[in-house]
């Protein structure tokens, strides 16, 4: 599942980086924050998301989109909360989180017709299509060779081959719908700026996560 799509790394060749430093004094732009909310919606686009992202989430895709300072990161989440973000605040399980979706409609970013929006609902699609095939393959073997502690080294090869093919089918598509998301809503200047963290979205095993058992 690390295995970066084709279509990424075409993404990422074609583009062509730079070394700005926004860290002495980001810039905080209407557009600039309508690319972040968008990617936002992009990259924790996960079912363990679904009802909002923390502070700890959202402080880091700050850092990561502007490369700033915690301080300055503070002063960006505090502009954020100043254009109602703080109004899509909610309470789960035990701790507050921040609904970017219903923020992203109440700025007008996304519109109930939008394709961003069909495009999002396909990559969620896929990665619940990723879980409930290893749900089915898992259960499979399990009815069919008991507990994985009486395998043998032969079954659990076999086994993870065909985990690496579901991996494999869900990665290449998972990549093809996210560079379409990107594309959709960022300018040449946005791409060089989300190539230089793209890494972070696959570093943080966001395509393996989708492997977390749901009911």
């Amino acid at each position: 599942m690390l295995d970066v799509d084709s279509k990424i790394n075409s993404f990422l060749i074609k583009i062509n980086t730079n070394n700005e430093n926004e860290e002495s004094s980001p810039d905080i732009q209407d557009k600039k924050i309508k690319e972040f909310v968008l990617y936002i919606l992009v990259k924790y686009n996960r079912c363990d998301n679904q009802h909002g992202l923390s502070d700890e989430k959202i402080a880091s895709g700050i850092i990561n989109i502007w490369r700033c300072s915690a301080e300055n990161a503070e002063k960006i989440r505090s502009y954020l909360d100043g254009m109602g973000l703080k109004y899509c605040q909610k309470r789960h399980e035990g701790s507050f989180v921040y609904d970017f979706l219903e923020f992203a409609f109440m700025q007008r970013y996304v519109c109930p017709e939008d394709s961003f929006l069909e495009d999002l609902q396909e990559l969620t699609a896929i990665q619940r299509w990723y879980n409930t095939e290893s749900i089915k393959l898992d259960l499979s073997y399990y009815e069919k060779y008991g507990k994985e502690e009486k395998w043998s080294e032969e079954i659990f090869e076999i086994h993870e081959q065909e985990h690496q093919e579901i991996s494999k089918k869900a990665a290449k598509d998972i990549g093809a719908v996210t560079t379409k998301l990107l594309n959709s809503f960022s300018d040449q200047n946005s791409h060089d700026r989300f190539v230089k963290f793209i890494d972070v979205f696959f570093a943080e095993k966001s395509l393996q996560s989708v492997k977390t058992k749901y009911t």
